[in-house]
């Protein structure tokens, strides 16, 4: 299992254009995040690997993987799968990214996808898939 840090503009947001793609288990996104009711900078990690409840038996089905192409620049990244949901901070820019759950909810008619990087869901209808 491996972690790593790679921080990319280290402004405290996930740059997708810095995930490591190499087998990775945690990425360490940024050394300057913030958390209520901490003062002060802290490291913020996402986090790819489920360990379940620590027993030999996984947790969850394997997700099916596939990528998609962001066709705008401003497109917001949701905490959960929906415009219902708060912002998880941040938007994902015009590129490729890596979807790992499709679910219904309000706001897109396409659908929401959950980023691979861990960093919350975007509306499908801004996407081409690949």
């Amino acid at each position: 299992d491996f972690w790593i840090a790679r921080y990319g503009k280290n402004d405290g947001q996930p740059a997708e254009a810095y995930r490591p793609d190499v087998g990775e288990v945690c990425w360490q996104y940024t050394s300057k995040g913030r958390v209520a009711g901490i003062s002060g900078s802290v490291d913020l990690n996402l986090l790819y690997k489920d360990y379940g409840s620590g027993g030999s038996e996984p947790s969850q089905e394997p997700k099916e993987l596939y990528k998609v192409r962001v066709t705008i620049d401003n497109l917001i990244i949701r905490s959960g799968p929906g415009t219902n949901y708060s912002r998880a901070g941040g938007y994902t820019g015009a590129g490729v990214f890596t979807i790992v759950e499709e679910k219904a909810g309000q706001g897109s008619s396409s659908g929401w996808g959950k980023l691979k990087s861990g960093a919350g869901w975007i509306a499908l209808d801004y996407c081409e898939r690949l």
